[in-house]
């Protein structure tokens, strides 16, 4: 645990914490580049480094630090050794503790983005094994969508507020009484058989495989109201332009319904490896594991928000006086209410 922690903050202070995840990006895909290779092998990421390097200058936020070839060197150096102990220590450590009940199982969430696949795909594949049930097989439920429908909504850009014309609502209306147990497949299995209405289609695997793209396109389009783009994206600044984030809105109960049997369809794209195309930034991710949200998070998707904060934050300077902290607090806030602007335009009242 000592070893654990001392790594971790030393990690977390020689670089920015940005240009270390895009390293550990980088480190994952050399690994799945080649399947014989081994992340944790020193020898091996060392010579990568020297032939690969000129990849990880694309990387933004690794661009913008700019380290040496040394200094990278260093750094996977140090990633290393730190995945080395979570090797040792993950099969001892229970992920499905509440937030704030041990020290150990917070630091190990707020670390996720430093540990390396290869240090926990084991443990993730025993547990997508143990919990699989479906077998894709002849029981699979029969599933009729009227692609022409779906088409329509788009073209005439209106929202499928009922969940009724969209092929993600009508996916919705014909699985959700059939169960969970359909959505525990295994690798390359199907959890229903797509028909496409009018088109004599045969589910083979292509219809199934073009719903699931389809409806991954219509979730980030603004035909269902579940999710809209994030600020960075609406005023062309930051990170993330592309990204889109729940909408605050979206509480009413078949809203919370949809969200619900989206993650039930998350489950499937991750048991199946059918995967969904879902452009959502890392604050999204980490509330759906319990990781803590940090400012470089509230940055990804919104930098205006975050300065203006920042900017307040600063009046509290210890080198000024209280006089001049009160006036130059009244003055930014002059004409401010206590709301805050939701991703979605809504007006939030704040909490004392």
């Amino acid at each position: 645990i000592t070893r654990f922690t001392c790594v971790a903050h030393i990690l977390s202070k020689v670089w920015p914490m940005a240009a270390t995840l895009e390293l550990v990006n980088a480190v994952n895909w050399w690994a799945k580049k080649d399947s014989k290779l081994n992340a944790l092998e020193h020898d091996f990421l060392l010579i990568k480094i020297d032939k690969d390097c000129d990849s990880l200058q694309m990387a933004g936020h690794f661009s913008a630090f700019n380290p040496s070839a040394i200094q990278t060197q260093f750094h996977i150096g140090l990633l290393q050794a730190f995945n080395n102990v979570v090797v040792e220590m993950l099969p001892l450590v229970n992920l499905s503790l509440p937030p704030k009940i041990s020290a150990l199982v917070d630091g190990v969430r707020s670390s996720s983005g430093l540990i390396f696949w290869k240090s926990k795909e084991k443990i993730w594949e025993s547990a997508l094994g143990e919990t699989c049930i479906g077998d894709g097989g002849d029981n699979r439920p029969k599933v009729n969508l009227d692609v022409v429908a779906a088409q329509k909504l788009v073209m005439e850009a209106r929202v499928d507020s009922k969940a009724r014309l969209s092929l993600f609502g009508q996916l919705y209306r014909q699985l959700i009484n059939k169960g969970n147990d359909i959505f525990k497949v295994g690798v390359h299995q199907r959890a229903y058989r797509a028909v496409y209405v009018g088109m004599r289609s045969t589910d083979a695997g292509g219809p199934y495989r073009d719903s699931i793209e389809k409806i991954s396109k219509e979730l980030l389009s603004g035909v269902l109201p579940l999710f809209c783009k994030c600020p960075n994206g609406r005023i062309g600044m930051g990170d993330n332009r592309e990204g889109w984030v729940p909408r605050y809105s979206a509480t009413k109960p078949l809203e919370l319904n949809l969200f619900q049997f989206l993650g039930k369809m998350m489950g499937l794209a991750i048991r199946s490896k059918n995967v969904m195309s879902l452009n959502l930034p890392p604050i999204v991710w980490k509330q759906l594991i319990g990781s803590p949200i940090t400012d470089l998070d509230v940055a990804a998707i919104d930098s205006l928000f975050l300065s203006q904060v920042k900017s307040l934050e600063n009046q509290w300077d210890d080198g000024k006086e209280d006089s001049t902290v009160r006036y130059s607090f009244s003055s930014k806030m002059r004409g401010q209410f206590f709301v805050v602007q939701a991703c979605d335009g809504t007006d939030c009242e704040l909490v004392p």
